[in-house]
C-alpha cells in the first residue's frame, strides 16, 4: 500500500514538521517498470523496517540486499528485528561493522559467500 511520512529536523533545531507523500518499493518498480532488482542498499535511520514491509514481491526475487541495521527503534536494533524475518524469507544473513548484508538461500548459492 501507500501511506504518508513525517519528519522534522533535531540537528536545526526546529520543531517544523513537514509530510511527504510516500509509496512502496514493489509499487515504485511496478509504474516504473522495473522488471527485477540485483542489488538493495539501505541506510535510512531506523526506517528500513518499514520499507521492507513494502518491498515482498521484490524481495521474493534473487536480490542481494546490504542494510544499515544499528539504528534504535522502540529499544530494540533494526538488526534485532530485521534479521530474524529476513531469514525467515528464506535469507542467509550475515553482520559486518552494522550493516547486515543478506542472499536468499537456494541450491546454487548456499556455498557462495553472502555479497
Amino acid at each position: 500500500g501507500t501511506g504518508r511520512h513525517s519528519f522534522w529536523s533535531q540537528l536545526a533545531g526546529s520543531n517544523e514538521f513537514r509530510e511527504a507523500e510516500v509509496d512502496t518499493l514493489d509499487n515504485i518498480l511496478r509504474e516504473l517498470g522495473v522488471k527485477g532488482v540485483d542489488f538493495i542498499k539501505m541506510n535510512i535511520q531506523g526506517a528500513e523496517i518499514e520499507v521492507l514491509k513494502g518491498m515482498e514481491e521484490t524481495l521474493g526475487n534473487n536480490v542481494k540486499l546490504a542494510i544499515k541495521v544499528d539504528h534504535i527503534v522502540n529499544t530494540k536494533t533494526t538488526e534485532q528485528i530485521i534479521a530474524p524475518k529476513l531469514k525467515d524469507m528464506g535469507f542467509n544473513t550475515r553482520i559486518r561493522g552494522g550493516t547486515l548484508y543478506g542472499r536468499k538461500r537456494s541450491f546454487r548459492n548456499r556455498f557462495l559467500p553472502y555479497i
